[in-house]
């Protein structure tokens, strides 16, 4: 059975104050951190207007 866990938050503050917030969260779900962590051009750009695509339809 195909499984998918999602994660809705409300973070209020700063930028900084935002960002420190997702990092505590990412640091107690540290399964997290590939999502939050990326190499730099790992999505292509074919991706990317394929995406814009659908999301402009």
């Amino acid at each position: 059975m195909y499984q998918v866990k999602g994660y809705f938050s409300s973070l209020k503050g700063s930028y900084y104050e935002i960002g420190k917030q997702q990092g505590e969260f990412v640091k107690q779900n540290p399964y997290l951190i590939p999502q939050f962590i990326h190499e730099e051009n790992v999505i292509s750009n074919n991706h990317w207007t394929e995406s814009t695509n659908i999301v402009q339809a």
